[in-house]
C-alpha cells in the first residue's frame, strides 16, 4: 500500500471533479501525487463526442501509473532532475 495521505486523495479528485465540470471540451486528466501514485479521470464519451447535455459521468482512478503514464516521468525527470508532485495534465477532445 502506498502512503499518500487521505486529504491529498480527496483534494486532487475535488480538483479534478472541477475542472471537469469547468471545461466540457476536457476528456482526460491526470494529476501524479508521486512517482508511484497517480489520480485518474477520465469522461465517458458517447460515440467519440462528449455528451454536453444532461449527467457527466466521470470515472475516477487512484493508484499506479501505467506505462505511458511510466514513460513520461522517466522523460521528465531525465529532462528536469527532480519529479515535483501536484502536475494537472489534460487532454482535450481532439489531441492524442
Amino acid at each position: 500500500m502506498y502512503k499518500t495521505g487521505g486529504s491529498s486523495l480527496e483534494a486532487n479528485a475535488k480538483i479534478i471533479i472541477a475542472l471537469f465540470l469547468n471545461s466540457p471540451d476536457i476528456i482526460k486528466i491526470f494529476t501524479f501525487i508521486n512517482e508511484k501514485f497517480i489520480v485518474r479521470g477520465k469522461r465517458r464519451c458517447y460515440g467519440g463526442k462528449v455528451n454536453k447535455r444532461g449527467n457527466i459521468e466521470i470515472l475516477l482512478t487512484f493508484g499506479r501509473p501505467n506505462f505511458a503514464e511510466k514513460e513520461f516521468i522517466k522523460q521528465y525527470k531525465k529532462a528536469r532532475g527532480e519529479f515535483p508532485s501536484g502536475i494537472y495534465l489534460k487532454k482535450a477532445k481532439g489531441e492524442k
